[in-house]
């Protein structure tokens, strides 16, 4: 880190071996190698090429010299405190492309043989546990889980880096299907943090901790006017990557510079949003829709809103919460369209038009879609759950099956869908009891799942429990009473014909109307 600050000092210039030796190891005696391994060091945590430097040059039997531009390190990026604690002196300059931030995870965590960071010799895998609200009682829970929300979503881009998520998508809100709230066994890392709300401010606090030792191994909080809200998120992103010593693509390099900023009013609109649509309930699902139409009023711009948009639209139409189950998905299929206009390089969007495809029937345009979406985000949980949905439907039972446990090995608090998920599954594939207890436990965690107690309704219809199934239906009624087969004609988007009968007929028999 002295060398990289040395030479940043004096971009441009070309610094001999002899000064650096001389400014940096002062009275000491060190071998003549010392300037040559700090070098390599650098270029190998930077991604750095010899050959065709991009960040330092070498000067054949002179010395070195930093040809990245620099600029003065910003008071408010949160690797400065670190920095001067860490190394001391004044204000450093850091690169413009944030590069002293990656330099610093080189030297800062323990590595393994091959190089990388992870406990079991591949990627380091980090879980990112639900931040905590301060303001107790505020009502403003859906906001700390936007933050964290965002954070995830940062990290799922980075191919580099196993992400366990509390959902960057279509799980926020929704309830836990197990208890691992404390840690996430199998992470490397942990993050955890806090948020806390003014009117006008918003202070955020986020440790990186060793997941086995539970030592920090970074800290830092932001006190901030609430419009800054997307630079700490940026900020804190970065520093976590640079932390781990994640060597980035050029891709995720591009992924990782500052969003674009939007309304502020629109993006709390948007996690309000985002907070309803994961519980599920048609109640859920009409507010969730007025709270993005809202965030789209504000800002047309704001994609992640046209995503959630598809979302509701779609969901009107899979759940049968709609008379008109078809002009719903046309509506979605329109939001999801915009979505990707507006950033195709946004996941949420393909993801939303992942489900869209899906229940459109087209099951190659779903699958491929939600493949973009992991393309984009490699850690996205709930794509490589909707991925396993979409095989499912596609009659790809097994590799559902293999999709929905690699989905839910990401996830820390693996949401009550993915049981659902699975225990649609399990009843296509004729496995009646498993899939019982697995539809069972998702209405443990939330009663009003409406699509979890027709697939109970039809496996006890099966399995010849009609009393149990009848009942099922009667609570399904109670919680939609325009609730019909009629309705549900496009909520099971089999390929196999026979599957939708099968099922259809186990509804009937419990006393769905028709």
């Amino acid at each position: 880190m002295a060398v990289l600050v040395h030479l940043a000092e004096r971009p441009g210039e070309v610094v001999s071996r002899r000064d650096l030796e001389r400014a940096l190891w002062s009275g000491r005696i060190v071998t003549e190698d010392a300037v040559t391994n700090a070098i390599i060091k650098l270029r190998r945590a930077l991604g750095d090429d010899a050959r065709r430097p991009h960040i330092i040059e070498t000067i054949p039997k002179t010395g070195y010299r930093l040809i990245a531009d620099v600029v003065p390190a910003r008071d408010t990026r949160p690797t400065r405190a670190t920095l001067r604690r860490r190394w001391g002196g004044g204000p450093a300059l850091v690169l413009l492309t944030g590069l002293v931030l990656v330099a610093v995870g080189a030297w800062w965590l323990p590595r393994t043989d091959d190089g990388e960071s992870g406990i079991h010799g591949g990627p380091p895998t980090v879980a990112v546990l639900p931040f905590r609200n301060l303001n107790t009682g505020d009502g403003r829970d859906w906001f700390a889980s936007g933050v964290t929300t965002d954070l995830v979503t940062d990290l799922s881009r980075v191919s580099g880096l196993v992400v366990m998520a509390t959902g960057a998508f279509g799980t926020v809100g929704e309830p836990a299907a197990d208890g691992k709230l404390a840690g996430a066994p199998g992470a490397d890392y942990l993050v955890r943090g806090s948020v806390q709300r003014s009117a006008e401010r918003v202070r955020i606090n986020v440790r990186l901790l060793d997941a086995a030792s539970h030592t920090t191994l970074w800290a830092e909080r932001f006190d901030r006017p609430m419009a800054d809200v997307f630079h700490i998120q940026d900020e804190v992103a970065a520093a976590i990557v640079a932390a781990l010593e994640v060597r980035l693509k050029p891709a995720e390099r591009t992924a990782l510079v500052p969003r674009p900023v939007t309304s502020v009013a629109a993006y709390e609109a948007f996690l309000r949003g985002l907070d309803h649509y994961g519980r599920r309930s048609r109640e859920d699902n009409r507010l969730a829709r007025e709270h993005f139409e809202h965030a789209v009023g504000l800002d047309p711009g704001f994609g992640r809103a046209h995503a959630g948009l598809a979302l509701v639209h779609a969901r009107l139409a899979m759940d049968g919460w709609s008379a008109e189950p078809a002009a719903d998905l046309d509506r979605a299929r329109v939001h999801a369209r915009d979505a990707v206009a507006i950033d195709p390089d946004l996941h949420q969007a393909h993801f939303a038009r992942a489900q869209v495809e899906l229940f459109s029937g087209n099951h190659r345009a779903a699958i491929e879609a939600a493949e973009r979406a992991l393309d984009l985000a490699p850690g996205y949980a709930d794509a490589r759950a909707l991925l396993g949905w979409v095989l499912h439907y596609a009659g790809r039972s097994d590799q559902a099956l293999a999709a929905l446990d690699l989905a839910a090995s990401n996830h820390p608090r693996m949401p009550a869908s993915y049981l659902e998920m699975r225990g649609e599954v399990r009843y296509t594939q004729g496995r009646d009891g498993d899939a019982a207890e697995l539809l069972e436990r998702v209405l443990l965690l939330n009663p009003a799942h409406l699509r979890a107690r027709l697939w109970l309704a039809a496996t006890r219809a099966r399995s010849g429990e009609l009393d149990e199934a009848r009942w099922q239906i009667t609570e399904a009624l109670s919680l939609d009473p325009d609730l019909s087969l009629s309705r549900l004609s496009l909520s099971f988007p089999f390929k196999d014909p026979a599957h939708l009968e099968q099922l259809q007929f186990g509804l009937r028999r419990a006393g769905l109307p028709p």
